[in-house]
């Protein structure tokens, strides 16, 4: 599950001309949280709000032990959770094979592979609070007429640490068995001690996730409480925000030195979220636990941010058995350059009190393991300078930045298109394939956030849909 455009994002003008535009996305606060179910101390909400969507997102609130939150989201989500799930295989593989048994028998093949590779390799490593969380979800499944709904939860897990897109994946899947976009402001351009954050998934799009658009708001009796941005199958952080400040994020790095035997990462980033207090923690955590396959991840802290001279923000650039990690400001960064056809090029400008990353990374190591070919004009590289661009212009003009304005920041580079020019509008088209997109106030825990809404014809990328501000401090 891999996020083939994605990228880490805050704090983000975009000059056109001589000018700077500002992109202005739709922004709209949460009114109300209407009941959908309940159970024991758990509560499945529809989020309330002016919104483009056809289906209005959820909120799952989870409390109990890690096995009772476990069970009470599958008692309350498990139709939902096996619907997308699914609908979201359905939609890969009829690229593919056209007959319903052929689905059928290679969403099987998927299957067994996901399970065998979790059972061998991936959950070996898994923290036994988060086994029983998934044994509670299997109990529900099988109490609440899905018996395969465990299994469903696991097999996303192992499919977000697949090497590749997904589509590319299935693709050498079915040859095999039928034959043949970080950006961490802090500092100058934002108002004295606050850090603002955002996470954009430019991923497989129209794909039936966005039925049900989910933001999770785990309780542990062990840990801090957090929320996950995302879709209903996903048990894990594509990206998120703690009670204590702490967000986390990701960005597909392509590197040639990959394994199964780690810590799945959409848990690892909860797993930070719910035992760190600080960057500190943070990276200690980060340090005890093992890569998978490469990543830029970030983490961000609230409390650092209140701290003079503290970096707010960290970086981790990471492959198999290596991690490089970055703050602000790092000569790696300021002095990257690329050689083509006897000319050299510039692709790295840090810059003080801001660190944030698209899908290339900086340190030595690292580039050397990097599979894809990049160029001055090559997707990754140019996201990075519209970011850098906009950082300066900011601190320029003297402009403070709210979440307003960080949702503006954050939908800017959003998948919309596959020309520069689309970056910086909305077309009336299906073009893009930005499915999430999140901006973070962790001073104040604040978020808002937007998915990819409708399908087929009228399908929009999550950064021309409506982005819904949430109070975490109501949940945390």
């Amino acid at each position: 599950m891999r996020t083939g455009c994605s990228l880490l994002v805050a704090v983000l003008a975009v000059l056109l001309g001589s000018s700077t535009a500002y992109f202005k996305p739709d922004l709209q606060s949460a009114y109300n949280f209407t009941v959908l179910k309940t159970y024991n101390k758990s509560t499945l909400y529809r989020i309330e709000a002016n919104s483009s969507y056809d289906n209005a997102p959820l909120l799952v609130d989870l409390h109990g032990s890690r096995y009772e939150m476990g069970y009470a989201y599958g008692a309350m989500m498990a139709d939902e959770v096996m619907f997308v799930y699914n609908a979201f295989l359905d939609s890969l593989l009829s690229s593919f094979i056209n007959s319903t048994m052929g689905l059928d028998v290679a969403k099987d093949i998927i299957g067994a592979i996901c399970d065998w590779q979790a059972k061998r390799d991936l959950f070996t490593e898994l923290p036994a609070v988060y086994q029983q969380e998934l044994a509670g979800i299997t109990a529900a499944g099988n109490d609440h007429g899905q018996p395969d709904l465990g299994k469903a939860i696991e097999r996303v897990l192992v499919l977000a640490n697949m090497p590749g897109d997904i589509p590319d994946f299935i693709y050498v899947l079915i040859r095999e068995y039928f034959g043949d976009a970080v950006a961490d402001a802090i500092g100058k351009p934002v108002p004295s001690h606050v850090a603002f954050r955002g996470r954009n998934l430019d991923w497989t799009k129209d794909s039936g996730m966005n039925r049900y658009k989910l933001v999770t708001v785990f309780h542990p009796e062990d840990g801090f409480a957090h929320a996950t941005v995302g879709f209903a199958p996903m048990w894990g952080a594509i990206t998120g925000m703690s009670s204590q400040g702490i967000t986390v994020h990701e960005a597909n790095l392509e590197e040639n030195r990959i394994t199964f035997d780690g810590f799945p990462w959409a848990l690892r980033l909860r797993y930070i979220m719910e035992n760190a207090r600080n960057l500190t923690e943070a990276k200690a955590l980060w340090e005890a636990t093992n890569n998978t396959v490469g990543f830029n991840h970030m983490v961000g802290s609230a409390s650092d941010s209140l701290i003079q001279g503290r970096p707010a923000a960290l970086v981790m650039e990471t492959m198999h058995n290596y991690t490089a990690f970055f703050h602000d400001n790092d000569p790696r960064e300021i002095n990257a350059t690329i050689d083509i056809k006897n000319k050299t090029y510039v692709i790295g400008e840090a810059i003080p009190d801001a660190v944030w990353r698209t899908n290339h990374g900086y340190d030595p190591e690292i580039r050397e393991h990097f599979e894809w070919s990049m160029s001055p004009s090559s997707s990754t590289v140019f996201r990075y300078f519209i970011i850098h661009d906009a950082l300066k212009q900011y601190e320029a003009e003297g402009q403070e930045i709210s979440l307003a304005q960080m949702v503006n920041i954050t939908a800017v580079v959003g998948n919309k298109g596959d020309t520069r020019d689309e970056f910086y509008t909305c077309a009336d088209t299906t073009a893009g394939s930005n499915v999430v997109s999140v901006a973070f106030a962790p001073n104040s825990l604040t978020m808002a956030a937007a998915w990819e809404r409708s399908t087929g014809d009228n399908w929009r990328p999550a950064s021309c849909s409506t982005y819904i501000e949430l109070n975490m401090n109501i949940w945390f």
